[in-house]
């Protein structure tokens, strides 16, 4: 994607006995230093040291902070698209990736059908210009 980052969506699927599943994830590593980032390396939103991932601060952190502020701001961006969709859980998925447009968060439709059956709208987008006030090492300065 950049100098800095390598960042894709991937789609896998499988058979378990006779029923199908599939999935869609997100991968971003930085390219300077090989590491895998979490959403919260990029897009932290609390205060104070970030959680250990899949923690119950994490958890907490997901759905008492970073999912309202995320929700709010989605609405402000984009309020057309956001009154149209919902979802009691709208990030539970965690998929994540930059695109040339900034920081895509899946956001879950409300028209979902079963875990496995996540259909994920393409405007859910943080532009740069907000992911770098938040983070300005997003940068690579």
């Amino acid at each position: 994607m950049s100098d800095r980052f390598v960042s894709y969506r991937g789609f896998r699927s499988w058979f378990c006995g006779t029923q199908p599943d599939f999935g869609t994830s997100g991968t971003t590593i930085d390219a300077r230093t090989g590491k895998y980032l979490t959403l919260e390396d990029v897009y932290w939103l609390g205060t104070g040291d970030k959680p250990k991932q899949d923690s119950k601060a994490w958890l907490k952190y997901r759905s008492k902070v970073f999912e309202p502020k995320v929700t709010k701001l989605l609405q402000k961006l984009y309020p057309e698209q956001m009154e149209e969709h919902g979802c009691e859980e709208p990030f539970k998925d965690g998929l994540w990736y930059f695109t040339a447009k900034g920081l895509y968060i899946g956001y879950c439709r409300q028209e979902v059908y079963s875990d496995s059956d996540r259909s994920f709208p393409d405007w859910s987008v943080i532009p740069w210009r907000i992911l770098k006030k938040n983070n300005p090492d997003l940068d690579g300065k």
